[in-house]
């Protein structure tokens, strides 16, 4: 419904909450897919501190799922993330 609105913040939110879900049931091959597409969402997004916590939630699915690379280049682009500043004023509810 969200990405049906054009609500990516949302949608990204979503997918990263569902995909954590999938991680703690065992559901690991789709909580890569789910985070992969939570990453795609939010990649457009103007607040760094919230794509940092889409990337990251890749990284920890991915690791999961014993996909070490995948898991470590999502982690830097995480960490490369949260290093920049925002470009719009305030912190997005999304950047918690």
């Amino acid at each position: 419904m969200a990405a049906e609105a054009g609500n990516p913040k949302l949608s990204a939110t979503a997918l990263r909450g569902v995909a954590v879900q999938c991680v703690d049931l065992g559901y690991r091959a789709e909580a890569v897919q789910l985070g992969e597409a939570c990453v795609e969402y939010g990649q457009n997004l103007d607040n760094p501190r919230a794509v940092a916590y889409y990337e990251a939630t890749l990284a920890h699915a991915a690791a999961q799922d014993d996909e070490r690379r995948m898991a470590t280049r999502h982690l830097a682009m995480s960490e490369a993330a949260i290093g920049k500043p925002a470009a719009a004023g305030g912190d997005s509810w999304a950047a918690h």
